[in-house]
């Protein structure tokens, strides 16, 4: 048997070597959506702070961290958000950090992760979906107690956030994407 670059020469019959197959990996794009399609799966489930589990309940930073890693994301050390005490903005802050990369608001799309604040100390966190007109999907407390999507440009309960008319784009602070997506 003699091996000329894709050819086998045998006794019986000459074949030609299958080329290989190339997989390209996902795009950046692709796996923000697969992020954002398994977050929507836990929409309905209840909310509890520090959460872990969508039978019992699971909490915001808890949505992001188990919808990423199902979608192959790490999120190393994020697991830390469940024990924030203090200021949560800047511990929040400090921890997204180190996973994501800070984005201009305006640059927003599918997948990233936004950092919501209503008044100083205070964090939640949220998850942007591909939806036109713009959608965040969160597990959120008072008043819903559970996973939810909402209009990003919805006003808010005055009720929650006081006598100022807000939206979920007006707490947002900053908007961070995953470092290894792109």
């Amino acid at each position: 048997m003699t091996t000329d670059n894709a050819m086998i020469q045998t006794n019986e019959h000459t074949a030609t070597m299958p080329q290989p197959t190339i997989i390209k990996p996902p795009t950046g794009a692709q796996r923000r959506a697969a992020i954002v399609r398994e977050a929507r799966r836990y929409i309905g489930c209840p909310f509890r702070l520090h959460g872990r589990e969508a039978r019992t309940g699971i909490d915001c930073a808890w949505l992001i961290v188990t919808s990423a890693r199902a979608c192959g994301y790490p999120c190393t050390g994020l697991d830390e958000m469940f024990t924030v005490r203090g200021n949560a903005r800047q511990l929040y802050g400090a921890m997204i950090h180190r996973a994501f990369e800070r984005v201009p608001k305006a640059e927003a799309r599918a997948g990233d992760v936004l950092l919501l604040t209503s008044k100083p100390g205070t964090a939640h966190i949220a998850l942007m979906s591909e939806r036109t007109p713009q959608t965040i999907i969160h597990a959120i407390g008072h008043p819903y107690m559970k996973v939810v999507e909402q209009p990003y440009r919805m006003p808010l309960a005055r009720a929650v956030f006081g006598c100022q008319a807000v939206t979920w784009e007006s707490i947002t602070a900053e908007v961070f994407r995953f470092r290894d997506v792109d």
